[in-house]
């Protein structure tokens, strides 16, 4: 965005020696504003610059009409999937979460802590039948 808007607003003291050489009217090679962009977005504007009947000549101009045309769109559309991944990772959940089967789950959960605890009092009582007073570490049997 910063070198479509520095492409756009020519004679700006803030450029950098490549941004107002790509920007002067005089006929220039691209080359100095092409090693600012990522190299992937390089390679992908230099493939489509080379390709027969491009709307999108290797020029100042194409340059331009490129990034604001192809580069710009497909950041956007990445940006905003990235944005919404915490909202369809909470509808996934959401749809996930069967309350019927939750319900079950819940009282076989609270069904096991009741037969837990009767077997533990049970373990208590025996030991203490045995003489142990409940506090021996000597296994029943």
């Amino acid at each position: 965005t910063r070198l479509i808007l520095c492409l756009q607003n020519r004679g700006r003291p803030h450029m950098t020696a490549p941004q107002a050489m790509l920007l002067s009217n005089l006929e220039c090679p691209i080359q100095p504003a092409l090693k600012i962009l990522p190299e992937a977005t390089r390679e992908w504007f230099e493939e489509t610059a080379e390709e027969e009947g491009t709307r999108f000549p290797a020029t100042r101009d194409g340059l331009i009409a490129f990034l604001l045309l192809e580069v710009l769109p497909y950041f956007r559309t990445t940006l905003d999937g990235y944005k919404a991944g915490p909202a369809i990772r909470t509808q996934a959940w959401g749809e996930s979460l069967d309350p019927d089967r939750m319900d079950r789950l819940m009282t076989l959960e609270e069904r096991l802590n009741r037969q837990f605890e009767k077997a533990m009092a049970q373990l208590v009582a025996a030991r203490k039948r045995r003489g142990g007073g409940g506090k021996s570490g000597a296994p029943l049997g």
